[in-house]
């Protein structure tokens, strides 16, 4: 069973939502736009995903594995 939290542990998380840095406030778009890691990830997979554009005339998907997507009607 959980233990109820102290009243230090309730007040350091009101700081921490009051300063906006409460886990719950981050959105992906707020870690991307802090992570260079992210940034530089993405930069390679626009990069890749051009080259194979250009490499071909033509781009092709992969196909998707049964049972990957939902049936569809």
């Amino acid at each position: 069973m959980p233990q109820e939290p102290t009243v230090e542990d309730v007040l350091e998380e009101l700081d921490a939502i009051a300063r906006g840095l409460h886990p719950s406030q981050k959105t992906i778009l707020e870690e991307y736009r802090k992570c260079p890691d992210w940034q530089l990830a993405a930069q390679l997979v626009a990069k890749g995903i051009q080259r194979l554009h250009r490499g071909s005339g033509q781009f092709r998907l992969l196909d998707v594995p049964p049972g990957w997507l939902p049936p569809t009607l």
